[in-house]
Parts: C-alpha cells; sequence; structure tokens
C-alpha cells in the first residue's frame, strides 16, 4: 500500500468502519478480509500463523470481521466499542506485513 493506514481515536459507543476506495484498491492486486480485535498487544505483536503470511485468528479472541472486499470496492462494519485498545488489520495474505493495519483508541 502507498501509505500506511492512520491509527486514531475516538468515543466509546456505536461506529461505523467503512475503509476508503484508496484502502480497498490493494497494490497486492487482491480484495482486502478487513479484521478489528479489543486487544492490548501492539500491531506487531500480533500471533501469526506458521508461514507469517498472516495473523492466526484463532488465537485471538473477539475479533470482528468486515468481510472480504474486492479490489476497489467498499464496505462497512457497524460496532460498539468499549474504552480500550484496538487493532484493525487486513489478514489476506502478506497485507499485515505490507502495513495495512492501524491502532485505535476507545475512549470513555
Amino acid at each position: 500500500m502507498s501509505r500506511p493506514w492512520a491509527s486514531s481515536s475516538l468515543p466509546a459507543g456505536r461506529c461505523w468502519l467503512v475503509p476508503s476506495p484508496e484502502v480497498c484498491a490493494s497494490p497486492l492486486g487482491t480484495g482486502l478480509l478487513v479484521l478489528v480485535v479489543g486487544t492490548p498487544l501492539a500491531p506487531q505483536q500480533l500471533p501469526v500463523e506458521a508461514d507469517g503470511s498472516r495473523i492466526d485468528e484463532t488465537k485471538l479472541e473477539g475479533v470482528t470481521e468486515l468481510g472480504d472486499i474486492d479490489p476497489g470496492g467498499s464496505g462497512t462494519l457497524t460496532m460498539s466499542l468499549q474504552p480500550g485498545h484496538y487493532v484493525l488489520f487486513c489478514n489476506e495474505p502478506g497485507h499485515f506485513t505490507a502495513g495495512m493495519r492501524a491502532e485505535l483508541t476507545v475512549t470513555r
């Protein structure tokens, strides 16, 4: 991706994740599989699969999935977030290591 995903903060409550068309236009030529997880871990501390190409979702609790998005497509994920630290990331092979991830801080 040409630029890293931006990290951000927002107040607790209902929110919508709507990836922009630029985010959905993956330079890796594939679609996106956007996931959100509440965790105290930094993105680089998330567990990876044996081949290192994806985050091992089976080792995380409370993962919310936006789902598959075709290249250049769009999608919306509605969530109700509690205060805490969240990591948003794409789990298509190679995307996480290419920088398609961000941290989100939810405040009271």
